[in-house]
């Protein structure tokens, strides 16, 4: 009976613990309204100024005209591309044999 009402005040007091947290939470997160801000003065000033136009004078090319040619080209078959596979062939065996052992050297004399 003792182990049972510790457990229930210890739920009711962690229920009660988040509640309030939770509360706390919400209450700091809250927006705030943000008071008007008074609004910065601008201003915009466009002027303009009349400019002198001109007209350019149309004038005939100092050249020679270009020549008009052919177009040349060769044609593509419009067949199917050729296709190919590829197939492994084994290593030489040669090169799969293990190299001869080392007869083994002497060892240096000690100093």
């Amino acid at each position: 009976m003792n182990a049972a009402l510790t457990w229930g005040g210890a739920g009711v007091t962690s229920v009660a613990a988040h509640l309030g947290v939770a509360l706390l939470i919400a209450a700091m997160v809250q927006p705030h309204p943000i008071a008007d801000q008074p609004q910065p003065k601008s201003e915009l000033r466009i002027e303009t100024e009349q400019v002198a136009r001109s007209q350019a004078t149309p004038q005939q090319p100092n050249a020679p005209q270009a020549a008009a040619a052919s177009a040349k080209g060769s044609e593509l078959s419009q067949g199917t591309v050729p296709q190919s596979r590829a197939r492994a062939t084994p290593p030489p065996q040669d090169r799969l044999t293990p190299p001869p052992a080392a007869a083994p050297s002497k060892p240096a004399p000690p100093p």
